[in-house]
């Protein structure tokens, strides 16, 4: 598991500074509910929505990444949104990298 150190570590190296305030906010409530479900024998959490496509897409997430993930997201890739109700993939122009 991921301590504070070890993160604060992992930030210097990679992105060349401390980490952003919202890591330091969102670390000690996501360590505690995962220390919580941990005790009640849960794996890992899923974070589900419903695409453009009425669709429901999940990620999961290993409890041990709970911490990391609620300060920095799952990354959920644009290009779910090409995916049609049948599951086949459109082409688009529309979609740009976030900034």
């Amino acid at each position: 598991m991921d301590t504070d150190r070890q993160v604060a570590a992992w930030c210097v190296r990679s992105l060349g500074r401390d980490c952003p305030e919202r890591t330091l906010r969102a670390r000690p409530p996501a360590k505690e509910l995962a220390s919580r479900l941990r005790t009640e024998d849960v794996r890992g959490v899923v974070l589900a929505y419903v695409d453009t496509a009425g669709i429901t897409r999940i990620k999961a997430v290993p409890l041990r990444r709970l911490p990391t993930s609620a300060a920095w997201g799952v990354g959920i890739p644009p290009v779910f949104d090409t995916f049609l109700s049948d599951d086949s993939i459109t082409s688009t122009d529309r979609l740009v990298p976030a900034r």
